[in-house]
């Protein structure tokens, strides 16, 4: 288990229909350089020659503990990932967590 996943997803062209020979790079990583509000990041490494724009964006804020587990042996044969993320908000003086869990299975595996 990590605290970071990576994906390769097919390449977009300028109409917006992917290109199966090239792949670019998404990345959901746990981000703590802020301890009043740690995020889960989304980055976008997009090929050279995709319309894909770059990014690193927080998608989870006040994420205060996230865990990524591949199903397969290595991350190249997983079918599917277990996500648990907690979540933690002081609210006048309370604080609340929440804590989710996620079981996905990704589309398109060869």
């Amino acid at each position: 288990g990590s605290d970071t996943i990576v994906f390769s997803l097919p390449s977009l062209d300028n109409s917006g229909a992917t290109d199966a020979t090239n792949s670019d790079t998404a990345v959901v990583t746990y981000d703590g350089s802020n301890a009043d509000n740690p995020v889960i990041r989304l980055l976008i490494d997009p090929a050279g020659g995709t319309y894909r724009p770059s990014a690193n964006n927080p998608v989870v804020e006040h994420a205060k503990d996230v865990y990524f587990r591949y199903t397969g042996d290595t991350p190249a044969n997983a079918q599917a990932v277990n996500a648990t993320v907690q979540i933690t908000k002081d609210l006048r003086n309370r604080v609340y967590t929440r804590t989710t869990m996620l079981y996905a299975v990704f589309r398109n595996h060869p």
